[in-house]
């Protein structure tokens, strides 16, 4: 796995060098050129990668920028990762369910042209699974595949998941709000998806576990992914006095971040002392350091990029081995280093005294084996 670290690093190495939006430019400049070169080869084993993205999620500087750069990586390596071998990297980011349900069924409508082309299509968002219900030609096509990001319920044997919850590290992060003193708020994308029911769920048992009360806690659960939505939420709970917001929305919370700097900027005063919580599936933004109070991630990036490095090698004949249909990446299982916890708040010594203790996250890990068991 050699080259399969080399890209690992890369990815973070760039998001944590504060290059994403170019090579996001870089990216998509080599995919279309990719796509030109694999014309004139076509006696080459094709793979044609489908991203579907969540709605407006693209260019949210996290979870979906985040799968967009490990694609588009494993893309334009495949000379080198794969030779003998053209990917080509197709998008859809849909501005509403109509149009990604749309492009769903044009995907299932266009199979591979021949018997060398591959087809792999990534859901990066639960409920487009759902949409997949009455979308079945693809299901009779051998050469085409399905993974599904974030999905508890692994209903379907056709299909691939890759399951990140985050019951654990949101139970973590509850904990620590109560053990740091703070005066804490949730901000959640919604109210209907596994992922963040459970977050939800995690966050406020493991403020309980810490001797605090859940009823006290304001939940704000109708962000979706919009940036201003999420900035007047946190706004609001600043203004009312918590001084802890705590966001797991994915991209919204980057507008939760813009207003504060923008805040602390413009007035200071009280706002020096308000900082924000952040837990998703992403990666961790350091560039952000001074308005997080502490950040716990896990890196989805390296999950879809084991995956991809695994499907590609079986689908070309240089591996035997299908990867296993689901795999579930909770804390107990760490074969990725998925499970990575950011101290974003270095000098903060309190914080940083909780944060390193393990046995809160055996206990996190603990309670959310139990949580998930009794489900």
């Amino acid at each position: 796995m050699k080259h399969l670290g080399i890209l690992k690093q890369n990815i973070f190495s760039i998001i944590h060098g504060h290059q994403f939006g170019l090579l996001l430019c870089f990216v998509f400049l080599l995919v279309s050129c990719k796509g030109e070169e694999d014309e004139v080869e076509p006696q080459k084993t094709k793979i044609e990668i489908t991203v579907v993205y969540p709605v407006n999620g693209l260019g949210d500087c996290s979870y979906s920028d985040l799968i967009n750069v490990t694609v588009s990586l494993v893309t334009n390596s495949a000379d080198y990762l794969f030779p003998g071998t053209s990917v080509l990297y197709h998008f859809i980011s849909p501005n509403n369910t109509d149009e990604a349900k749309s492009k769903l069924q044009n995907w299932d409508d266009n199979p591979p042209l021949n018997n060398y082309t591959y087809h792999m299509l990534i859901l990066a968002d639960e409920m487009y699974e759902d949409m997949m219900v009455d979308i079945n030609k693809w299901r009779e096509d051998s050469r085409r595949d399905v993974l599904v990001l974030n999905r508890h319920n692994y209903n379907d044997s056709r299909t691939y998941y890759r399951d990140l919850p985050l019951y654990g590290p949101a139970w973590e992060s509850g904990y620590m709000a109560k053990k740091d003193g703070d005066k804490p708020a949730l901000l959640l994308a919604n109210n209907y998806s596994h992922v963040m029911i459970d977050a939800r769920q995690g966050w406020l048992d493991g403020y309980a576990a810490a001797g605090g009360n859940p009823d006290e806690v304001p939940v704000v659960d109708d962000i979706e992914y919009e940036e201003s939505r999420c900035a007047e939420a946190s706004d609001s709970l600043f203004n009312a006095g918590y001084d802890n917001v705590v966001c797991i929305n994915g991209g919204g919370q980057m507008g939760a971040l813009r207003s504060l700097v923008f805040r602390r900027t413009l007035f200071g005063g009280d706002y020096n002392n308000k900082r924000l919580t952040v837990c998703e599936n992403a990666y961790p933004k350091s560039y952000y350091g001074p308005y997080i109070r502490y950040q716990i991630f896990k890196k989805t990036g390296d999950v879809v990029l084991v995956f991809l490095e695994n499907w590609i090698s079986w689908r070309t004949g240089t591996s035997q081995t299908k990867p296993d249909q689901i795999v579930v990446y909770d804390m107990l299982n760490n074969t990725l280093g998925d499970y990575v916890l950011g101290l974003l708040a270095p000098t903060d010594y309190y914080t940083a005294a909780i944060l390193c203790d393990k046995d809160i996250r055996e206990i996190a890990a603990e309670a959310e084996q139990k949580y998930y068991n009794g489900k």
